[in-house]
This record gives C-alpha cells, sequence and structure tokens, in this order.
C-alpha cells in the first residue's frame, strides 16, 4: 500500500513529503511525552503548526533534495513518523535524524529508514559528509547510528549549551582532526577515537564544514 507520492522506499517503509493536511497527525506525535524527551520536550498545535509550515513545507522548495519527510509503513500506509535530512539550524552541517511513533519503537524502522537516507545523501546528493546527532541520554538513537555507520572511527563528542552533551557522528572527518587533534583530548566511549570539544573547538568544526 505504497502511496504514489513516496519517493524512497525500503522493504517496509517509505518516504513522502509532508502536506497541510498531515498537521493533525504530526500534533498528535509531539503531544507524546516519551516520544519528544530528546526532542525539547511536547509542543502545542500552534507550535507543531508553525514547525511544519517553517522548517518542513517551505524548506522543500528552499533545499531541494532536502527536507523532513513522513515515514509511511508500506503494508499498512500508516504514517510511523519521520526521517530527515537536512542542514543543522544556522549552520552549513548536513544532518540525518528519525523520529518514531511509540508504536513503531523496536521494530528496526529507525534504522531501516536512516540507512537508505544516508546513501541517498552520498550516492544521489554527493554529500562530502553526513552528521548524526544523538543525546548521550539517548542510547537508542546512538545505536542506531552506529548501526548506519555513522559510530566509525571518526566520532566527536560536542559539549553543547546549557551542559548538555550532544553526541555526533560524522562520516569522512580527517580533515577536521587534523586539524583539531593537536588541541583537544582524546575522550574514551564506545571504542571509538573520540574528541571532547570546547565550544571553540566545535566552531573550528562548523568552519571545515562550511569550506
Amino acid at each position: 500500500m505504497t502511496d504514489t507520492s513516496c519517493w524512497l522506499t525500503t522493504d517496509r517503509l517509505a518516504l513522502r513529503r509532508f502536506t497541510a493536511a498531515d498537521l493533525d497527525w504530526l500534533a498528535e506525535l509531539y503531544k507524546d511525552h516519551e516520544v519528544t524527551r530528546y526532542l525539547g520536550g511536547v509542543k502545542s498545535r500552534p507550535q507543531v503548526a508553525s514547525f511544519l509550515n517553517g522548517r518542513i513545507l517551505q524548506y522543500y522548495d528552499e533545499h531541494p533534495g532536502f527536507g523532513i519527510w513522513m515515514t509511511i509503513e508500506r503494508a499498512t500506509g500508516t504514517g510511523v513518523g519521520f526521517h530527515l535530512l537536512n542542514r543543522i539550524r544556522g549552520e552549513a552541517i548536513i544532518q540525518v535524524g528519525f523520529v518514531l511513533a511509540r508504536s513503531a519503537w523496536r521494530t528496526g524502522f529507525a534504522t531501516e529508514m536512516a540507512g537508505a537516507v544516508v546513501r541517498y545523501g552520498f550516492v544521489d546528493l554527493n554529500l562530502p559528509r553526513i552528521a548524526g546527532i544523538a543525546s548521550l541520554r539517548n542510547h537508542a538513537s546512538q545505536r542506531v547510528l552506529e548501526k548506519i555507520g555513522l559510530g566509525g572511527k571518526k566520532t566527536l563528542l560536542v559539549v553543547g549549551a546549557q551542559n548538555d552533551s550532544v553526541w555526533k557522528s560524522v562520516r569522512n572527518l580527517r580533515d577536521v582532526t587534523t586539524t583539531l587533534a593537536h588541541q583537544l583530548n582524546p575522550y574514551d566511549l564506545l571504542d571509538c577515537e573520540q574528541l571532547l570539544l570546547t565550544q571553540d573547538g566545535l566552531a573550528r568544526v562548523k568552519e571545515v564544514f562550511a569550506q
């Protein structure tokens, strides 16, 4: 039961663009405290409407090839969450991301479609780098990022605002580590090559991504 508007498919899933008619579905998703625990908390319907219009619908035209897409279970045609490939707000860094409704947790859906999105980014869009971001407390998302190949030998641990650590995995970071390694101490986590970045270090990473 794949929607004809779907543009990227896997064995069980498909992605399609959001439309204004999806406001009810998205507002319901953002009412769930567990789903939004690492997304800044629940959002009101007006907040979701603003997010849908500004960050999703307008983004399609402003940034062709990138966006946030509803994730559909092909067998039922039901929306189970969303996957994204877009720029971090105010940055040149391209990120892959995913949010699933609780009914779709522990199904492998996040990994299945996130892997397809990463392949699309590298193969179809020819992107040089893709980042994955998850809270250090969000172990499930960290595992997904590792499974799709973003937790390999080059992994950055970034200290964010409000003392909230953010886990970043970025492919093709040889240039970044060359630039920063002599200034930063290694940080052991998940048996990967790690760097603990200060805000100053993060600024240098941003400079590399902007090149």
